[in-house]
């Protein structure tokens, strides 16, 4: 941000922010077990609070629940509402063909993870070297998963999407999967 702003001058602004990530191989039998384990073991109403928007922005979830005011040191920043997810994305390349891809599984944290920076860069800007390290208003961030082709990111996102559904509504599903894979923390990479 800082170098966008040296270029275009101290007023600019971020506003849409898609990022594409290429997997290669699995992930851990920890991250397995984790996603596995909070569907089982994490209430539903904890669960839901960790999806909303900016939940981990300042002052976000401090307004929504007054016993948390108190720990709140920041003002409340709002930002823009985030895109839906999406069955195919499409980002396009000035050099290449466009980007294809599907929803990414660690799309809802790694969204509020990046929102949560937002909130802090926002709530924080008093000098002009913290404003000049804030996004701006207008910002908006979004990922996906890059895929080969159409197809195979409808396919993909469907079969997360699906998964999800299932875990949420059918907890015993991601007992049996959980089960039935055998993987936790300590042991390697799981490939379904």
């Amino acid at each position: 941000m800082e170098t966008i702003k040296a270029i275009l001058g101290p007023e600019a602004k971020v506003g849409k922010c898609t990022s594409a990530f290429r997997l290669k191989g699995g992930f851990s039998g920890g991250t397995a077990d984790t996603v596995m384990s909070s569907f089982n073991e994490v209430p539903r109403h904890i669960i839901k609070r960790g999806t909303i928007p900016y939940a981990l922005s300042p002052g976000t979830l401090h307004a929504a629940m007054p016993q948390l005011r108190a720990f709140s040191h920041s003002q409340v920043v709002k930002g823009l509402p985030p895109r839906k997810p999406q069955l195919i994305y499409k980002l396009p390349n000035i050099t290449h063909k466009p980007i294809i891809g599907g929803f990414f599984l660690m799309h809802p944290t790694n969204t509020n993870i990046v929102r949560r920076t937002w909130g802090l860069l926002q709530s924080r800007a008093q000098t002009q070297d913290e404003k000049n390290l804030a996004y701006g208003e207008t910002f908006d961030y979004d990922e996906f998963m890059q895929l080969p082709n159409y197809i195979v990111a409808a396919g993909i996102s469907l079969a997360i999407f699906f998964f999800a559904l299932f875990s949420a509504t059918l907890p015993p599903v991601c007992s049996y999967v959980s089960a039935s894979t055998g993987f936790t923390t300590s042991q390697g990479k799981f490939t379904p």
